[in-house]
């Protein structure tokens, strides 16, 4: 990468050097890190999640989009797995991202920092209404939903195959045996194939 140790960056100076690599690296607290991708349950679940979400927004002013990097603040540029945002029909392309649903696909190596720093960069944005993190390693997806300005709820869903994840501000909802569904599980702690 090219980075001396304890050098930092910006969003700018980061899209300049990686921009064309934004699905292996992202930038955070002006770190640029690795992105985890590479497992067939990483990439099996990313599309799942997709296609429930396009099929159930179909018709409505919501997108889904996968890898499409997102800054977050001036240090800080992350590319969640999947994301939800409200886009007018009528309207043209806005140069603003607020997402209302972030979700991160888990593997063994992420999950500290996706339930940590990346949580809290997510959790500041405005428009964030539900934040997933849906296990590679385990049939679990956490939940994160707000409640208000500061507050938020939290669920674990590991019932079973007929359980729905339910996404009240699009009024939708994530049926766990469709991202689930065919999805040989990383049981090796900390795979990445």
């Amino acid at each position: 990468m090219g980075l001396r140790a304890g050098q930092s960056m910006g969003v700018e100076e980061f899209l300049a050097r990686f921009g064309d690599k934004t699905e292996r690296y992202e930038l955070l607290d002006s770190q640029p890190i690795p992105r985890c991708t590479g497992s067939g349950a990483h990439a099996r679940i990313v599309r799942r999640v997709m296609g429930a979400f396009r099929r159930q927004l179909s018709g409505r002013p919501w997108r889904a989009f996968s890898e499409m990097p997102l800054p977050i603040d001036r240090s800080t540029l992350l590319v969640p797995d999947v994301m939800v945002l409200f886009k007018p029909f009528d309207q043209p392309r806005s140069e603003s991202i607020d997402p209302a649903v972030v979700v991160e696909v888990m593997a063994g190596d992420t999950q500290a920092r996706d339930r940590g720093e990346k949580w809290l960069k997510y959790a500041s944005l405005a428009s964030l209404q539900h934040y997933l993190l849906i296990a590679t390693d385990d049939q679990r997806i956490e939940a994160f939903s707000r409640l208000d300005a500061a507050r938020w709820a939290y669920r674990t869903y590991q019932d079973g195959l007929n359980t729905t994840v339910g996404l009240p501000a699009l009024d939708i909802g994530l049926l766990t045996a469709e991202v689930y569904a065919g999805v040989d599980l990383d049981r090796r702690a900390g795979s990445r194939n």
